[in-house]
């Protein structure tokens, strides 16, 4: 039997990472190393485990996960880090393969297709959504539309 592929998701949104897990759950070629909400227990869950494959979610446009990227690489050097962005701009995608990135994917893609990166990346390949090489061939920028979600008072 083969080896399970050991995945870390990395989310602030914990609604978020928690629909990841079961999506990584429902496969047996998988093991959810743990769920971090914060960037202190992503560095204590990489420091305490063997993950093959880490998962960081940007929340927000704002955010800046490429600076954390660039940490986790810096640290550990050999990790296989997934980002899943919500800016899909040439520049951004580009920046973040350079800092160590081995897959750029948008969070618009379907379930098939992350399943299918984190595959990739597993076995040292690259990955980036179909989204984001439009993106890079044809130079168009998108950003995450938050304001088009309905709020509850």
């Amino acid at each position: 039997m083969m080896n399970q592929i050991s995945i870390l998701v990395s989310d602030k949104e914990v609604l978020f990472a928690g629909l990841l897990q079961i999506l990584i759950e429902e496969h047996a070629e998988f093991n959810l190393a743990g769920i971090a909400n914060s960037d202190e227990r992503i560095f204590e869950i990489l420091t305490n485990q063997i993950v093959d494959v880490v998962i960081l979610v940007q929340s927000q446009p704002q955010e800046n996960i490429l600076a954390l990227l660039k940490e986790i690489k810096e640290k550990f050097v050999d990790s296989k880090v997934i980002l899943l962005g919500c800016i899909i701009e040439q520049t951004y995608i580009k920046e973040s393969l350079n800092l160590g990135a081995s897959a750029y994917i948008s969070k618009f893609i379907e379930c098939r297709e992350l399943i299918e990166a984190i595959r990739v990346v597993a076995v040292d390949g690259c990955y980036i959504c179909k989204k984001c090489l439009a993106a890079l061939t044809n130079n168009k920028t998108e950003v995450c539309n938050y304001s088009s979600f309905g709020q509850a008072f």
